[in-house]
């Protein structure tokens, strides 16, 4: 049910708080709910897709490394 809510001092809170909560439970289950979807029809996409991310990521901590080393 979509009311004010009443804190000690007697001052009503703004909706909001309750609305910016479960707008981001609904975006993540609707995220969640895609990327399931998404695995599911195309696995091979995915899969390369999250190869592609991986990859980058390796690449990025390596640089980081290589970066550090050479500082230091």
């Amino acid at each position: 049910m979509l009311y004010n809510k009443i804190d000690k001092a007697g001052q009503a809170q703004a909706l909001g708080w309750w609305f910016a909560v479960n707008l981001k439970r609904i975006v993540a289950s609707f995220v969640v709910i895609f990327v399931l979807f998404w695995i599911i029809s195309q696995p091979t996409s995915a899969s390369g897709s999250v190869n592609n991310v991986l990859g980058n990521l390796q690449e990025a901590g390596s640089s980081i490394a290589t970066f550090l080393t050479n500082v230091f």
